[in-house]
């Protein structure tokens, strides 16, 4: 055979040209099994709605989260057997974290847009619903995320590991509950509202700049608050009360009791966008570390002075809330930061005599303080309690007079959100309380959970410290004035069972997961280095 070039061309274009495929097999199905196979779809659609809506009529309110369940895992199975990728909506996720602090903070939770039958969805719901979607799909689809979340708690494991434990007791003591849907749906509300953030909160603040921006928006909204405390004061009444849009208001007897005046002694008591006047003093107790720690960072004297304008505005706001847990938790704020710059500050310049001075200053003026709170009329008063706060001092003396026989007949929990029933102590107007969040943790879960609770704030607190002894630089300085946050998270919690600011010590409690990640990888590149 002779190849010649029109030959070859043939031969090369016969090549070039694919073989052909025989198509896919597909058994083909008669009409009356197409018929029968849609139809059972539909049919199971259509029993599907009739269960939810017969199940729907008949349950409950506090039943009606039951529904969910199956949905909620459907979801988690989606979530799961999605395939993994390199770009997860991390963006998003950090996002909807600093977007929930604001509306944490800035939204009064009472306001809620309330659909006939459903669940009230507040701001917070609606950003920490989306932002725990956001968290599963990351923490899925992405080995990196998931690398980075373990790394950020391997540094403060032992927090992590209570977190996780005190999550088991919070679900394993809804068994225990004489009312488990109740307890279930606390409970999921309350998973959603914190524990997740504190995972995104350690996340999140692994970056650069984040501890310091989530600081900044935190002393922005309490002076913020501030002001708006002073016009409530002149006001003697919530501002935006009687203007809240139809929509978001919802009829129940505690939005009415929360926009109701309240004072003391004939002096109103700010509360701005919180629940109650305690709640929004717990708060500026909470950010007045940090103001502090920007005054000692500040060299510039306008600086100076601003943040020292920006300290006696913390004051007198609380002062406007006639709060003594406020009062005294600002003086710890003070007493506890100076004695760690102090101290530290002496450790690292031996020759520098302003540390010894305020470092042997201090037990004096601890000492005149403690004189003071006894023979002073207008420190006991705002300290220790006296006068027209007497009532209050009594009020938790009963309560945990009766919370002991309670504890005693069942050491493990009566299940979330059951202390005010089981406990029993009612107001003279007949409304159901509990003063200290002790007494609610030791009912709710435990003994157990109130020791994993006090647990993890007090090593998040010892951490920090340990942390900011080694006189970190950057942002790991904030490692300072969070011990200090901790310290007066433990001091508040001991008289105030509000849980407004509960998941703001979640994200706090994360921020200190992922300083303590951060030193830890300071202090390995340091020892590479030399």
């Amino acid at each position: 055979m002779a190849f010649n070039l029109p030959n070859l061309r043939e031969a090369f274009a016969g090549a070039a040209r694919p073989l052909p495929v025989l198509p896919n097999y597909r058994r083909q199905r008669s009409r009356l099994e197409r018929i029968f196979k849609h139809g059972s779809f539909l049919a199971f659609c259509i029993f599907l709605g009739l269960f939810y809506g017969f199940f729907y009529t008949l349950f409950p309110p506090q039943l009606l989260v039951l529904l969910g369940v199956p949905i909620l895992l459907l979801a988690l199975l989606v979530i799961w057997a999605l395939p993994d990728t390199d770009h997860p909506p991390v963006k998003l996720l950090n996002r909807l974290f600093f977007a929930y602090l604001v509306a944490l903070v800035l939204w009064p939770n009472y306001m809620a847009i309330a659909l006939p039958g459903l669940p009230w969805m507040t701001m917070r719901r609606l950003i920490a619903f989306p932002m725990a979607a956001v968290l599963a799909i990351s923490y899925s689809t992405s080995s990196r995320f998931r690398h980075e979340i373990s790394d950020s708690l391997s540094a403060a494991r032992p927090l992590a590991y209570m977190m996780a434990a005190f999550t088991v007791v919070q679900f394993y003591t809804i068994f225990l509950s004489d009312s488990p849907p109740f307890s279930f749906n606390f409970t999921l509300n309350y998973w959603f509202a914190a524990t997740l953030i504190f995972f995104a909160g350690a996340w999140a603040m692994m970056k650069d700049g984040r501890p310091q921006r989530f600081v900044w928006i935190m002393v922005g909204m309490a002076l913020f608050l501030c002001v708006i405390a002073v016009f409530e004061f002149r006001n003697r009444a919530v501002l935006w009360a009687g203007h809240i849009p139809s929509f978001l208001q919802v009829q129940d007897e505690l939005m009415a009791r929360y926009l109701s005046p309240s004072s003391r002694d004939d002096e109103y008591r700010a509360i701005t966008t919180f629940s109650v006047s305690l709640s929004f003093a717990e708060y500026l107790a909470l950010v007045t570390p940090f103001v502090i720690h920007l005054l000692m960072k500040s060299r510039a004297l306008l600086a100076v002075i601003a943040w020292v304008v920006a300290d006696l505005a913390l004051l007198l706001a609380i002062n406007l809330t006639q709060s003594r847990l406020g009062i005294l938790g600002w003086i710890t704020a003070h007493g506890v930061y100076g004695c760690l710059w102090a101290f530290r500050r002496w450790r690292t310049r031996k020759a520098d005599i302003i540390a010894p001075a305020v470092s042997l200053v201090y037990p004096l003026g601890a000492m005149l303080f403690f004189i003071g709170m006894f023979t002073v009329p207008a420190i006991r008063n705002r300290t220790i309690g006296g006068g027209s706060t007497g009532f209050s001092d009594e009020a938790r003396q009963i309560q945990f007079h009766m919370m002991w026989p309670k504890l005693f007949q069942n050491p493990f929990g009566y299940g979330g959100g059951r202390s005010g029933d089981i406990l029993g102590y009612r107001l003279p107007g007949g409304l159901l309380t509990v003063d200290s969040y002790v007494i609610t943790l030791l009912l709710d879960y435990g003994v157990i959970g109130f020791a994993l609770f006090a647990g993890m704030l007090l090593y998040a607190a010892a951490k920090m410290a340990q942390i900011a002894w080694q006189n970190p630089r950057g942002e790991l300085d904030l490692t300072l004035p969070l011990a200090c946050t901790m310290v007066i998270a433990v001091q508040v919690r001991l008289v105030l069972s509000q849980a407004d600011n509960v998941p703001l010590l979640y994200m706090l409690m994360g921020m200190a997961a992922a300083l303590a990640w951060r030193a830890r990888k300071v202090s390995l590149q340091a020892s590479a280095a030399a």
